[in-house]
């Protein structure tokens, strides 16, 4: 039954009728698998058709064809093989690199899960401080208004006090006002009666150098060493011993010595005892050009030059 249905199959394919169709039992395939009940007719790859010699040549340009057909189809499959084993390569390599950027997501995602894990931990234990810095901060608040109000207290209560003594530091103010306008009042009167005393000091002043100077003239006192002498002869017999001792005198400081002047004229309308200090402050009252000269007498009578500072 199944070689009648492929007859009728290639009969009716190659258009054959009357003494030109095909006749099972007159033709065999060559180079096909068996006719049975699996056979059909696009799995015959080559006919090779067997006809009585007197009617051949239709049939036989027909097998031609169809052989040839059946190989470029052949060709057309090898290239469709060839091109699907490509696209199947392709396709296989992009189903690995899918699968491994799946799995990297997958091992992304893990560590992402493990990440937002840690991070709501951390959220939850910041809750848990967030409230307990509320609680902290409002004790603070608390502390800090408590500490407001006895900081207040206290402020007043020193402003109180600040008053009083603004009120006391006025009084005193005004009481050295007072003392400084008293102290200026003695101030002036001491300056006036040391400028009125400075002539007794500088007096006093050639007193001592006078007595300084009789051991070295050899005259038990002044008078008896002018006594017989006129006032040059004192000066030079004066300068003459000074010079025998060892000791260079100006003669200014002479003159002074020997002489009648004003400042002994001046010293004698005061009294006749000073201290070093107030005989420093009145030679430092004189005119500068006759500060040397007394500097040299209270060196040479008191053993020690005189302050330069009033």
């Amino acid at each position: 039954m199944m070689g009648l249905s492929i007859q009728k199959d290639i009969n009716k394919k190659f258009e054959l009728s009357g003494d030109d169709c095909v006749d099972c039992m007159t033709w065999r395939c060559q180079y096909s698998p068996p006719v049975d009940e699996h056979t059909n007719v696009a799995m015959v790859e080559e006919l090779l058709i067997l006809y009585r010699d007197d009617a051949p040549s239709k049939v036989g340009a027909k097998a031609t064809s169809i052989m040839q057909t059946n190989a470029d189809l052949k060709e057309k499959v090898a290239q469709y093989t060839l091109n699907f084993g490509a696209l199947q390569a392709r396709l296989d390599e992009e189903k690995k690199q899918r699968d491994e950027e799946r799995k990297q997501r997958e091992k992304d995602m893990k560590g992402l899960k493990a990440e937002v894990a840690v991070l709501q931990t951390k959220v939850s234990e910041a809750a848990t401080d967030r409230k307990e810095l509320a609680a902290r901060s409002a004790k603070l608040e608390a502390a800090v208004v408590r500490d407001r109000d006895e900081y207040d207290a206290k402020l007043i209560d020193k402003e109180v006090k600040i008053e009083k003594l603004e009120g006391a530091v006025a009084s005193l103010e005004a009481e050295q006002a007072r003392s400084q306008q008293e102290r200026a009042h003695d101030v002036d009167a001491i300056r006036l009666l040391t400028i009125a005393l400075s002539p007794l000091y500088l007096r006093v002043l050639l007193d001592n150098a006078r007595d300084r100077t009789l051991p070295l003239i050899q005259e038990p006192s002044w008078a008896e060493a002018v006594e017989g002498r006129t006032p040059e002869q004192l000066r030079q017999y004066v300068s003459t011993r000074f010079r025998s001792s060892g000791i260079a005198i100006p003669q200014d400081c002479v003159h002074l010595l020997c002489g009648w002047n004003r400042v002994r004229d001046r010293g004698n309308i005061a009294a006749h005892s000073a201290t070093e200090e107030e005989i420093q402050d009145a030679i430092l009252r004189e005119p500068e050009a006759d500060q040397p000269k007394l500097e040299w007498l209270f060196t040479f009578s008191f053993g020690h030059p005189p302050s330069r500072e009033l």
